[in-house]
């Protein structure tokens, strides 16, 4: 069965509201949902693979935020945001470790 974009989409600008207003938790909680419920697949699925990352870096969970980087490039390594994803991960294991 086919996944719902519009329903995708809607759910995903929701997520971005909540990350925004700096609600983390709420936010990742709301990307989990999306991912279990709505199913979504390829670049969709790398898309919020990649936002939970960045939110897992912002939290300065580092370790999570690179685990999650890879595992977005593993989804669709050829497509062009996994170039970007690449860099940010290579960024993230080059910072010195917070103190």
């Amino acid at each position: 069965e086919a996944m719902n974009a519009g329903a995708l989409d809607a759910a995903m600008s929701e997520a971005i509201q909540i990350l925004q207003a700096g609600d983390f938790e709420a936010g990742l909680k709301k990307l989990e949902t999306i991912t279990e419920e709505l199913d979504p697949q390829g670049e969709s699925l790398q898309m919020i693979t990649v936002i939970r990352g960045q939110v897992h870096m912002q939290m300065g969970e580092m370790d999570q935020a690179v685990s999650l980087m890879k595992q977005a490039i593993a989804i669709d390594p050829e497509s062009e945001i996994s170039g970007q994803i690449k860099a940010m991960v290579e960024q993230l294991e080059n910072m010195p470790a917070a103190p």
